[in-house]
């Protein structure tokens, strides 16, 4: 006689779910709303202003808002390097070539760029019918 074992699989799921969205926000999201704000004080002339002004709240407020941004990206970039943000790898080569396309072999995408090669591939799924139990060995 053989006893079923469940195993708690939504859980794991959820919590890699929550894993890919805490990276993301901090090391992609966070960056980017950095870059985003310096861009619109330079484009909208803000900077200029406070760079006249000579406010030393403004330059300690952004030097610290940027401390934070990047010392977040990189920590949570080194801490959670296991938990992979897209289902693909990326390669990249530079190549003595002059051309702008894309290519497709099995399993593979090729971006072409002039003098660099950029390749995303991935593995296909495995699809097993019984993931979600476990049997255990045999009782006597």
């Amino acid at each position: 006689m053989y006893i079923r074992i469940e195993k708690n699989t939504h859980v794991n799921q959820n919590t890699n779910k929550m894993k890919k969205i805490i990276k993301l926000v901090y090391v992609i999201v966070l960056p980017l709303l950095v870059i985003t704000l310096d861009i619109m004080l330079f484009t909208t002339g803000k900077w200029e202003y406070f760079m006249d002004k000579g406010s030393p709240e403004f330059f300690t407020v952004m030097g610290i808002l940027h401390f934070c941004a990047i010392g977040a990206a990189l920590s949570f970039g080194v801490l959670m390097e296991k938990t992979k943000l897209f289902p693909y790898q990326v390669k990249g080569s530079a190549e003595a070539i002059f051309a702008v396309g894309f290519g497709w072999t099995d399993k593979k995408l090729h971006l072409v760029l002039p003098f660099y090669i950029v390749e995303f591939s991935w593995k296909k799924k495995k699809v097993n019918k019984d993931l979600n139990t476990m049997y255990s060995s045999k009782l006597s």
